[in-house]
């Protein structure tokens, strides 16, 4: 995955991590949810680039919170590359865009 992803190659990787996490620890749940407990979550949804080196933890991020008994759909995006619903002009962008609108308005009726 990493020669498939433009925006984080493994040589930005560390610095980017710990520019996000702005000063707490990198395993800090507020800062890398898949450290945190995932129990009594509302249903939840990934949009996720296959091209994208963050999908093992995206995986076992789904995979931990099914394990606490929260309600995961993973969708992966086979050729998709990291933050690519930021990239509008991309027909995969677009569907997971109106599929993550189609779902909040379904949570609205519930």
């Amino acid at each position: 995955l990493t020669k498939l992803d433009p925006i984080l190659a493994p040589a930005g990787f560390v610095a980017a991590g710990q520019d996000w996490a702005g000063g707490r620890s990198v395993t800090a749940p507020l800062v890398s949810p898949l450290h945190g407990t995932l129990e009594k979550l509302p249903p939840i949804t990934i949009h996720q680039g296959g091209h994208d080196i963050l999908l093992p933890d995206a995986e076992k991020f789904a995979a931990k919170a099914r394990a606490a008994g929260t309600p995961v759909d993973l969708r992966v995006w086979p050729t998709a590359i990291h933050v690519f619903v930021g990239a509008g002009w991309t027909p995969e962008a677009r569907q997971a865009l109106r599929d993550a609108a189609d779902r909040i308005r379904r949570s609205a009726r519930d």
